[in-house]
């Protein structure tokens, strides 16, 4: 089976909907996602990435088969100074990650993260993976569907972290996911009936290649804490 996760584009937060850059960049998506199959396609609820996705659904002439709750962004835990969360194993566990002091997790906040856990292996083990420890169980079928999301930073990558058995925090603060971005993670099945999914690609652009004026920071921070720019974004969050 192949996933392919799409961050929604360049973000008006404001109004839950997309920029000008936005809309330019879910335009050009859609030529690169017309040249690929996808069996079911699941959309977040929230409006910017339900926009990123309209561009491809006109063109396919075709209906989401799902506005999945669990794909709205997940709760903002992440962007922890590096001094901090770099030096406290907790940080790494893959199942434990939540229980480290840094990330300031409220119980609220833990339940709504098994939540979203939970629900999406529940989604697998329906198309044929059944969590089981750090890999998947196959129920002996092909299971070669392609699945589209269409979500966000935060959430993205979290479920790629579900997928490769690893802390989420490796993820959202050593890696980057730009705005209308593609990442695809697909099962390797070297031993029948046992399965684990490879990350073969995680945020690529290549719909903006010769258009570096829609290239987009958004949810990144600068090289430098002096570097312009920095300061507005800690003072949004």
């Amino acid at each position: 089976m192949k996933i392919t996760i799409i961050r929604h584009g360049d973000p008006d937060y404001e109004h839950d909907s997309l920029t000008e850059k936005g809309f330019k960049q879910a335009e050009l998506l859609k030529e690169v996602l017309l040249r690929r199959h996808f069996d079911e396609i699941y959309l977040s609820p929230y409006g910017r990435a339900q926009r990123t996705a309209e561009p491809y659904l006109k063109a396919m002439n075709r209906e989401p088969d799902g506005v999945l709750p669990w794909l709205k962004e997940a709760p903002w835990i992440w962007d922890r100074e590096p001094r901090l969360w770099t030096e406290d194993p907790l940080c790494y566990d893959a199942d434990h990650w939540i229980e480290a002091p840094v990330f300031e997790a409220t119980p609220e906040i833990k339940k709504e993260y098994e939540s979203i856990e939970s629900s999406f292996y529940q989604f697998l083990e329906e198309h044929g993976y059944k969590k089981e420890g750090g890999h998947f169980l196959t129920d002996g079928g092909k299971n070669e569907r392609s699945i589209l999301f269409f979500c966000h930073l935060g959430s993205g990558s979290y479920l790629l972290s579900r997928l490769a058995g690893v802390s989420p925090a490796i993820l959202w603060m050593n890696f980057f996911m730009p705005t209308s971005s593609i990442s695809v993670a697909q099962t390797e099945e070297i031993e029948p009936g046992h399965a684990g999914f490879r990350i073969r690609c995680f945020g690529s652009l290549p719909h903006l290649e010769g258009h570096e004026e829609l290239l987009s920071e958004a949810g990144a921070f600068r090289e430098s804490a002096k570097s312009q720019g920095r300061e507005a974004r800690i003072e949004k969050k």
